[in-house]
């Protein structure tokens, strides 16, 4: 090889590295065959075999999935595959039974464990207990307003709580067996015992809404519209028109078992069953069962991700599914036993790989050779070629140029030699505001005026959510309005605490958590190097 030249060695560096590591994802992977699961294998980070997932949440700031069991405690899945397992074995849980996960705002997460105990998760505090009422908790979800939670307990009674301590919004007087939350504000709330929907406004006003239902209700869904769908161990039944109608195994519904209903939005719910899960129009109900997906599978939870590409998570006994908008379903099963793995299709090395792997790497040498060829061919203008034979000509004083004199032309890069000011930034962040810029920023700034708060939220979430790479995202940024995401992303940090600090009634540390700062010390610390006076002096001086 050393008498290879430079361009050649290159090339056969990367068919070497090729060729090393398709080899090595061709014959370690097991390639599922149609109808069969893709492994999260649990097992291999945690060293536990979990049992059924009874709760699945999703990180608004993140995408982060975290999967609640029946007796393993809870499992985070980071968007970049990155398992962590939670448990009381590791002093973060009240108990490894969960009953319900709900994310309030982008780093707070509510945990509502089976023997009825409230905790909570903050990305800045991390784990502790919540506020305990007087009577076990059974329901809870997530208010109107962003940090806001609303709970139900064994008596009937129905709280909301934020910061402070619970503030009780009704009582309907009997266990609840299912609530929902409508756009209005409205809870809807239906009782174990009398089987109706009564509502329940923020003034606590208690309100009868529908005659009984013929079943106790596992889950509700509230509409635009006024519409209501309630789920049962008899089927399905929708409130429309002042009535209840029924829909059942016996109209083509796949199971009568309903545990889980959602929205997608448009115009129809996915229903997840004992049987599967199904799509039904809400506009033109139809359950002669085409769109059903993973038939024979068991479900008791689901949970919806949005954002450009919604995607639907179902949990159940055998593991884990997801429904991609306008795409095939994907199943994801929690844990499988050995012989069931072992039934997978292992599609090992053969003459097929080894005939793609030379492929690509010949066509990554020819093309690497031919750029490099390329770009040393390519002599610069201003060098001039001397020979023996050359002629040297008189060089004028006119002509003569000084060394120490400097370019008039400024760098090519003058945005990477003088960082912006913060006058222009503030410029930048007015425009995107004013949607006064590109699609691309546009896209930028929404991410970053939704998850500022969050203090794991970065560039890089950015990056991940778009596809592309954080150099690209700040190249990109840097290009259409001449500031980079990080620069907007602190600024919008610091004009959120400035105004949290001036309309006073918060604490710093309060302030640190609602902005997006790990701590207090470091938000006076990052304020008074942004601003230049202290947040104590900022006080003073308004």
């Amino acid at each position: 090889m050393k008498h290879l030249d430079f361009e050649t060695k290159r090339g056969f560096k990367g068919l070497f590295v090729a060729f090393c590591l398709l080899l090595s994802s061709s014959s370690n992977a097991q390639i599922p065959m149609d109808g069969e699961f893709l492994s999260l294998d649990p097992e291999a980070v945690t060293g536990h075999s979990f049992g059924a997932i009874t709760a699945i949440a999703v990180g608004p700031s993140d995408e982060s999935l975290w999967i609640g069991t029946e007796d393993e405690g809870i499992l985070r899945i980071g968007r970049n595959g990155k398992r962590i397992h939670y448990s009381v074995r590791s002093n973060h849980l009240l108990s490894d039974r969960i009953s319900q996960l709900t994310f309030v705002s982008p780093s707070l997460l509510y945990i509502l464990y089976a023997d009825g105990r409230l905790g909570r998760y903050s990305s800045t505090q991390g784990y502790s207990q919540g506020n305990k009422p007087d009577s076990p908790i059974t329901q809870i979800l997530p208010g109107y307003e962003t940090g806001t939670l609303i709970f139900a307990t064994a008596d009937g009674k129905i709280y909301r709580i934020d910061e402070s301590s619970p503030v009780l919004l009704g009582d309907i007087r009997e266990p609840v067996a299912t609530m929902t939350l409508a756009r209005e504000g409205l809870v809807y709330v239906i009782g174990a015992d009398s089987r109706r929907v009564v509502s329940v406004s923020g003034s606590g006003a208690v309100a009868s809404v529908t005659p009984p239902l013929p079943d106790v209700p596992t889950c509700l869904l509230a509409l635009e519209g006024g519409d209501l769908w309630a789920g049962t161990g008899q089927g399905l039944y929708c409130w429309a028109q002042g009535a209840w109608t029924r829909y059942s195994a016996v109209d083509g519904l796949i199971s009568n078992r309903i545990k889980a209903l959602l929205f997608d939005g448009k115009d129809a719910i996915l229903i997840a069953t004992s049987n599967g899960v199904e799509r039904l129009n809400v506009s033109n109900p139809n359950v002669s069962g085409p769109n059903a997906y993973f038939a024979g599978e068991s479900f008791s939870c689901g949970t919806k991700q949005l954002g450009e590409n919604t995607v639907f998570y179902f949990g159940g006994p055998r593991g884990l599914a997801a429904i991609l908008t306008d795409s095939a379903p994907l199943a994801l099963p929690w844990s499988q036993e050995p012989e069931v793995l072992h039934k997978s299709d292992s599609r090992g090395f053969s003459f097929w790989h080894l005939l793609f792997i030379l492929t690509v790497g010949l066509a990554g040498f020819i093309l690497g050779r031919f750029l490099v060829s390329r770009r040393v061919s390519v002599k610069p203008a201003s060098v001039p070629i001397v020979t023996p034979s050359a002629e040297r000509l008189p060089v004028t004083p006119a002509e003569q140029v000084s060394p120490a004199k400097k370019p008039d032309t400024p760098p090519l890069d003058s945005s990477a030699a003088v960082p912006p000011s913060r006058e222009d930034i503030l410029e930048a962040i007015n425009k995107l505001k004013n949607a006064n810029a590109p699609e691309f920023s546009l896209k930028v700034w929404n991410m970053i005026e939704d998850c500022y708060p969050d203090q794991d939220f970065s560039v890089q979430n950015i990056a991940s959510r778009l596809l592309l790479s954080r150099v690209h995202v700040n190249r990109k940024l840097q290009q259409e309005i001449g500031v980079s995401p990080s620069a907007i992303l602190k600024a919008r940090r610091m004009i959120a605490a400035r105004e949290l600090m001036l309309q006073g009634g918060k604490t710093l540390p309060q302030i640190a958590q609602l902005t997006g700062f790990s701590s207090a010390a470091f938000l006076s610390t990052s304020f008074k190097e942004y601003y230049g006076q202290s947040p104590s002096e900022l006080i003073k001086s308004a």
